[in-house]
């Protein structure tokens, strides 16, 4: 009789798997892990042929859109902050005056096109996030970001920031972002699946602008910055780091005192694909932390919010708190005749930027160039 596997059972799976693969690249030291990794490091070869290939079909079709483009990426799998810049930057331009189009990959969605949604299971969670937390801007999910660009300037967009744009080459970019993970920042020093890079660490010379982000998270980061200067001494090189900003109670969203926290066991959730640094910020707040990582992307079943619910209580956690990209997801599971026992939380986060009027000013040298002048 064949083995039926459950929902659970399939995200149960890939949760494991992604914890096993994670530990594999940190190099843990444990002789199953050693096998895994020399069973990994010759499928880094074909990896790379294939992003050459790639690299090298879209570079032939590349075009120049008539407004400028910013991009805004990373060099590894795995959060970096490119989301937050992302919001960070489009609010900036909102408020220059541009007409802004934040093109995604909607990974996770169902559809692409123009987000206009009250689901995130439609064009996936991040471009629901964006869409949320930008005012005037347009917010496009696809894999093919030319014709998402496309589809924009027809309705008349001034400025295209491009979510997740580093090895993204149909498109001629302004200006370069790419950001990095002051806690993994060059993917364990291999190219994936050995490690986590998603192209060899050259590729960052290809970037104007170089931030490190959570930078006060880390010990000895003036090495991680030193190496960077070396990699690319012509870019501007910035530092980045999360503040907290707002405690929401789920589903109602109402605002409760970040001081709340102070001195409570917590249970923190994070389906994001750098987990670490939520739960360092979470454990400065909060007294102790329970902390359950997820894989990135990760839908929660009702069932499992159930499930982590309990394994809160037993841990005598007073509450349940999670991540904004996660909160887009469990709100409407929360809404369903859910048996809510402990408080869900959503802890908000800005990113705040080091030097930024040095990243404001790049920005205008690019728009002085291609984009029409505003009044102020």
């Amino acid at each position: 009789m064949p083995i039926l596997f459950t929902t659970c059972s399939v995200r149960n799976l890939k949760r494991k798997t992604e914890e096993v693969w994670k530990r594999t690249i940190r190099g843990e030291r444990k002789i199953c892990l050693g096998l895994l990794r020399c069973l990994l490091y010759p499928l880094s070869f074909p990896y790379f042929l294939a992003f050459l290939v790639f690299r090298k079909i879209q570079s032939m079709v590349q075009e120049e859109l008539l407004c400028p483009v910013i991009s805004i990426g990373n060099i590894t799998l795995g959060g970096t902050g490119k989301t937050s810049l992302t919001i960070l930057l489009s609010k900036k331009l909102e408020t220059m005056g541009y007409k802004v189009a934040i093109l995604c990959t909607g990974y996770g969605g169902r559809r692409e096109g123009k987000v206009e949604t009250k689901s995130p299971e439609e064009f996936g969670d991040e471009a629901f996030l964006i869409t949320n937390s930008v005012e005037r801007s347009s917010v496009w999910a696809g894999r093919d970001r030319l014709k998402m660009a496309k589809k924009a300037l027809e309705e008349g967009a001034e400025v295209i920031v491009m979510d997740d744009g580093m090895q993204y080459f149909k498109i001629k970019k302004d200006l370069e972002i790419v950001m990095l993970n002051a806690l993994s920042p060059f993917g364990y020093g291999y190219l994936f699946p050995r490690g986590a890079l998603r192209e060899p660490l050259s590729g960052l010379k290809r970037a104007d602008v170089l931030i490190l982000n959570n930078a006060e998270l880390k010990k000895g980061k003036e090495r991680i910055l030193q190496r960077l200067r070396e990699i690319n001494p012509s870019s501007i090189l910035l530092e980045a780091n999360y503040a907290p900003s707002e405690l929401l109670t789920l589903p109602g969203e109402e605002k409760v005192p970040i001081e709340w926290l102070k001195g409570k066991r917590v249970m923190g959730i994070a389906g994001i694909g750098s987990p670490e640094g939520f739960k360092k910020t979470l454990e400065r707040l909060a007294g102790e932390v329970v902390f359950r990582p997820f894989p990135d992307h990760h839908h929660f079943s009702q069932a499992e919010l159930i499930a982590l619910q309990e394994e809160a209580k037993e841990s005598a956690s007073e509450a349940i708190v999670i991540t904004d990209k996660d909160g887009v997801k469990v709100k409407g599971l929360l809404e369903e005749n859910f048996p809510l026992k402990l408080p869900f939380f959503v802890l908000s986060v800005e990113l705040k930027l080091s030097s930024e009027e040095e990243l404001w000013r790049r920005v205008g040298e690019v728009l002085r160039k291609k984009a029409p002048q505003k009044g102020s």
